[in-house]
């Protein structure tokens, strides 16, 4: 073999290791649960009682594809905070490392007819005439990586707990269950887009 392929060898796997461990060391920041903690903080000024809820990270992304114009990527980011029977929603808007955070709405039996949740795990919620209301994922690592995604938040035990909540809260809904836990009323949900990039494609 010749020097170069060698050398050149030796250069990809040296740029793949450095690569490895830049990943970890932002997943190990992530657990460390800083990012997690500022939406707490968010959650607690939109809840008076949100220690009694899970507060976990929530985002999506849509891709919309037109013949001849350009392909078009929304990133969605929220704060989903729950527990048995209410999702509240609190959407987040990022101007850097600054975030803001509009009201929030209350996802229950009495606004929610539907939830589906397809093959990336993302789910989506439904009013009882089909309308939907709002689309997100809890996942379980979030590593920070540009505008797109600029939270660093490793999340394992709250992604669990909320498909744990799916769970009862699915067998609710199917079963007709009336439940309501207090939280004030919001406004009818609506999207809030957290930022857009656009990349051309030829077809």
């Amino acid at each position: 073999m010749k020097l170069e392929y060698i050398l050149m060898a030796v250069t990809f796997a040296g740029l793949f290791l450095a690569a490895a461990i830049f990943q970890k060391s932002k997943e190990r920041k992530g657990r460390g649960g800083a990012d997690l903690a500022r939406l707490r903080d968010i959650a607690a000024k939109q809840l008076d009682d949100s220690g009694c809820y899970t507060i976990a990270y929530a985002c999506c992304s849509q891709v919309r594809l037109s013949v001849g114009r350009p392909v078009t990527t929304t990133y969605y980011s929220y704060i989903a905070a729950f527990r048995p029977g209410t999702l509240f929603v609190i959407p987040l808007q990022f101007s850097g490392r600054e975030m803001v955070s509009p009201p929030g709405f209350r996802l229950d039996r009495e606004n929610v007819g539907a939830v589906r949740t397809d093959r990336a795990g993302r789910v989506t919620f439904y009013a009882a005439d089909g309308t939907e209301l709002c689309t997100l994922c809890v996942s379980a690592g979030n590593t920070a990586d540009g505008p797109f995604q600029p939270l660093n938040i490793q999340q394992e035990a709250e992604a669990e707990k909320f498909q744990s909540f799916l769970r009862q809260f699915t067998a609710q809904l199917q079963a007709g269950a009336s439940r309501r836990d207090g939280v004030p009323p919001t406004p009818q949900p609506q999207r809030y887009p957290q930022q857009e990039t656009e990349r051309r494609r030829s077809f």
